[in-house]
Parts: C-alpha cells; structure tokens; sequence
C-alpha cells in the first residue's frame, strides 16, 4: 500500500474556498498512517493560515508551488519512485483506502465512461478519474517506454511526436470534439485497474467543487450546482453515495 499522499490545494475563486479544504476534514478516514503532502498552489496567508490550523497535529508537510493540475501530476511522475496517490481537495472519505491492496498495478482510479459533456460541448473519453488516484511512477514509465517502442514510430521516416499522455486535450473526431481529460491518454495507452464498488463506497467526490461557478454559468443541465455544494458543505453526508448518482448522469449523457 503506497505510504504518500500528495495534494495539490489550489483556490481560483475565494468564493468557493471551501471546497478547497473539503477533504482535509476525512482525510484521516481514508488514508489514517500515510505520509500527507500539502501544495499549496499561489495560496492567499490568510488561506495558508487557515490550512494550516485544519491540518495541525496531522503530520502533514506543506510545499509550495505555482502550478496547475496536470502539470503537477506529471511532475509527481517524473521526480517520485515510489507508487503514490493523488487525491483532490473536493473529497470526503468515509473508509479507509488503506486496506486495499493495488500493488503490481501501474495506475487505479474510478472509470469514467465515454459520454457527451454539455458543460464543454464536447465528448469525454473513458478514463480513470483522478480524484482519489493510484499510481506507480516507475511502472508508468516502463508502460511509457512499452507503449512508444509498440507503435513502430521507428518504421517510418517523419518522426511522429510522442503525446503527452498526461495532459488534458481536445482533438476532432468526425465533425465532433472529443476531450482526453487528464490522464486519459495514460490510461488508453497503458490501462489500468478500475476501482471496485466497495472501493468507490470509501469516498466521494463533489464534481466541479473549485469551478462550480463556471458549471453553473455555462450548463443548464447541472443549474446551479453551486447551491447543492453549499448544502454538502453544510452536511457532507449529503454526498454519501454520489458516485452511484454520477454514474447515471454518464450513462444518461452517453
């Protein structure tokens, strides 16, 4: 079991702060002896301060940087060893991720299936979502390796560039826009071991919690989701089992 937990706190609209220390309130739910790092990604002081009294006799250790997401998550694959979670801030842990075992395994996360997101006018492939992640930085890059030498990129004389499998991206597809989120192209060229319901059922995720204002403003499917994470911030119970419910949001967009 991987003994570090890395997370990146990153704050965009201090109106939507909370959702940007929502996790560290279970954080020792699910993850009670692993070895916790704090970024802290352009944070006000006040900010700082804040994290740290959330965070005081936890045994975190704080680091600073000025980032974004998948830039962060391809840092963490090129400067640690040894495998790892990532997780997000908008979390809430409700058991221990502790006791299962994903060694052997390069990557695991929730899957995500394919689906057309209105939010962005597009269509998401499938992947494992990096909300609550595993990953093992030096099967990664062997599976890299493996993936580049398999293509035959060496058979032709133009030198085709390798993708960054990390890195977010839009590319058309027949008339339509189709999005690798984060880490998707990893998972496409490499796989990797999909959460099971048991799993899933230690930790849920408030989808869009740092950019809710953002959803609402350019989605009318999800409203005003804003004040349904206002509610969960009030009462985190409230989101117990939204997973299960997000899922039938994938599979209605399919």
């Amino acid at each position: 079991m991987p003994s570090e937990v890395h997370i990146l706190c990153t704050c965009r609209n201090p109106a939507l702060w909370r959702a940007s220390t929502l996790v560290f309130d279970t954080l020792r739910v699910g993850f009670p002896n692993a070895r916790v790092f704090v970024y802290r990604n352009r944070l006000a002081n006040h900010q700082i301060h804040e994290l740290h009294e959330r965070l005081y006799g936890q045994a975190v250790e704080f680091l600073d940087v000025d980032t974004v997401h998948h830039e962060w998550i391809l840092r963490l694959l090129a400067t640690r060893q040894d495998p790892l979670f990532i997780c997000d801030t908008d979390v809430v842990f409700w058991d221990s991720m502790e006791r299962w075992d994903f060694d052997g395994e390069s990557m695991a996360g929730r899957f995500t299936p394919d689906y057309f997101e209105p939010l962005i006018n597009a269509r998401y492939h499938q992947r494992l979502h990096t909300a609550v992640m595993y990953l093992d930085p030096m099967r990664i890059q062997g599976g890299w390796r493996r993936y580049w030498r398999g293509v035959g990129h060496t058979h032709t004389p133009f030198k085709p560039a390798m993708p960054n499998l990390i890195w977010p991206m839009f590319h058309p597809m027949n008339g339509e826009t189709w999005f690798y989120d984060t880490c998707a192209l990893l998972y496409h060229a490499i796989g990797g071991r999909l959460f099971t319901e048991a799993q899933m059922d230690c930790f849920d995720h408030l989808n869009c919690g740092t950019y809710s204002d953002m959803a609402s403003a350019n989605s009318k499917i999800l409203g005003d989701i804003g004040v349904t994470h206002k509610a969960i911030f009030a009462d985190p119970q409230i989101l117990k089992g939204a997973w299960r419910r997000q899922d039938d949001y994938y599979a209605a967009l399919a």
